[in-house]
């Protein structure tokens, strides 16, 4: 297990050990945001894409 300081509110959260199997298996990078502020980001993304009428 790993904690991660979130970059968006500044909160640490933890990178469990079977997650971060899942990112190395997958070559992905560590998580920066904690989930609520995953959450937070992906919502005002996808606000703004519709916006644009793409």
């Amino acid at each position: 297990m790993k904690k991660i300081k979130c970059v968006d509110c500044g909160e640490f959260f933890t990178f469990g050990t079977k997650d971060q199997e899942y990112f190395k298996k997958r070559n992905f990078n560590e998580p920066v945001r904690c989930k609520p502020c995953k959450e937070q980001k992906d919502l005002a993304f996808s606000q703004s894409y519709y916006r644009r009428g793409i």
